[in-house]
């Protein structure tokens, strides 16, 4: 019966040392997990975080793009519309085309001028002739 006694005993001891083995592994997986828990609620909250920041930043690219088209659109009508102006005055796109015309612009006022001078001058010369010609017809 000692011998039996003891042999329980044994098995006792070796099942309390089991069952403490099995206790402290319960505590330590019932710690790993409230912590498993903690970093989930952490991570969560900062995926809703993350989440408000990729939907603000979908709005913004939204916006971005919606800008980026009109300024395209804008940029295509003034290609078109200068396009159309040098095919109605070519010599906008050429500087010597240009000083050109300045240089012909100012010559054609220089001769308006000149034309109004002598149109004037013409007119005195006729009045002159007028006032003068009985002077003229009687000296003949």
């Amino acid at each position: 019966l000692k011998i039996e006694n003891t042999n329980l005993n044994e098995k006792i001891e070796e099942r309390n040392e089991e069952l403490l083995k099995l206790r402290k592994k319960a505590t330590t997986t019932i710690h790993i997990l409230t912590h498993v828990k903690e970093k989930l609620e952490f991570v969560r909250n900062e995926n809703v975080g993350l989440q408000r920041r990729v939907s603000s930043m979908e709005e913004t690219l939204t916006s971005l793009r919606d800008r980026l088209n009109q300024s395209m659109r804008e940029r295509d009508h003034f290609a078109n519309e200068n396009i159309h102006m040098r095919e109605e005055m070519p010599m906008i796109g050429s500087e010597d085309l240009l000083l050109d015309y300045e240089v012909r612009k100012k010559e054609i006022e220089k001769c308006r001028i000149n034309i109004v001078d002598l149109t004037n001058k013409h007119h005195q010369l006729v009045q002159w002739i007028n006032t003068h010609q009985p002077l003229l017809e009687t000296m003949k």
